[in-house]
């Protein structure tokens, strides 16, 4: 059976997993610990570091490549905010409350 991948189903499975708090499911590692990430200036290590959780934890993202990115946007003179691009589809990096998260650039 072939199944037919939408760009909204993407943007949904990334929000999921974006919103589970780390090992969410018991038994599984679904899920991450954002903080790690969160109060430190993002760079491309971090996104790398990001990405590759992501692809850990949801197989079918895994041979993406360069169409799987980390991106972000200047919001004021001091801050950025975050996205995780998949082809033209942007989902913010929200916390697991929902809250999005904002990094200071240094």
């Amino acid at each position: 059976m072939n199944y037919i991948f939408k760009a909204e189903a993407a943007k949904k499975i990334i929000e999921h997993w974006l919103a589970t708090p780390p090992n969410g499911y018991l038994g599984l590692s679904y899920g991450r610990n954002f903080a790690e990430l969160l109060f430190k200036p993002m760079n491309e290590d971090r996104a790398d570091i990001l990405l590759s959780w992501l692809r850990e934890d949801i197989p079918i993202f895994r041979n993406l490549g360069n169409e799987l990115s980390v991106v972000s946007e200047p919001v004021g003179i001091d801050k950025k905010r975050y996205y995780i691009q998949i082809g033209e589809i942007l989902v913010p990096i929200e916390d697991n409350q929902g809250g999005a998260r904002n990094a200071e650039s240094f």
